[in-house]
């Protein structure tokens, strides 16, 4: 994840964000930077000095360009060859 700051002027206050299913309520100084990167991806963007300005896009179908000339989208991944259960004999 990226290196997140809480922004100077929330410190000591109370936020109150209504996520849809329920209410969060946080004290800006109880929260410990182990917790950053959860709330980052809560949408609590606003607290945190970069959060607003990079947000990240999943590129995991994509296939960046590398010495060998791969380029493009990734059509079919490779599976392992599924194996035969062994028969119970009595």
């Amino acid at each position: 994840m990226q290196n997140l700051k809480i922004k100077a002027e929330l410190a000591g206050k109370t936020i109150t964000k209504d996520l849809g299913w329920t209410r969060l309520t946080l004290k800006i100084d109880n929260i410990k930077p182990a917790q950053y990167g959860r709330l980052y991806q809560m949408g609590l963007t606003e607290i945190f000095e970069n959060g607003e300005e990079e947000k990240r896009e999943h590129t995991s179908n994509e296939v960046t360009e590398d010495a060998t000339g791969n380029d493009g989208v990734v059509e079919k991944v490779q599976e392992a060859p599924k194996r035969k259960r062994k028969s119970k004999l009595a």
